[in-house]
């Protein structure tokens, strides 16, 4: 995302909090399959891509180091 790229993963872990389905990227269900990545594929084409560009951009820069780093000073003061 950082990238301005949008992503395909799944919907555990982190990327549950990191990727925004629909705006930064596609979510798949845990238990998907070849055709569910075969379609986000062809869902995400360039048009598309390019238009969730700068909200990529955006999201990523939340989970960026100079960001962890001013949370980090914040709480331990």
């Amino acid at each position: 995302m950082a990238a301005g790229k949008p992503v395909i993963g799944v919907a555990e872990g982190g990327l549950r909090e990191t990727i925004v389905h629909g705006q930064t990227g596609t979510l798949l269900q845990p238990d998907f399959s070849a055709d569910d990545i075969a379609h986000a594929v062809m869902e995400l084409g360039p048009d598309k891509a390019l238009a969730m560009r700068a909200a990529c951009e955006a999201r990523a820069e939340l989970f960026s180091r100079a960001r962890f780093i001013e949370g980090m000073k914040a709480a331990i003061g």
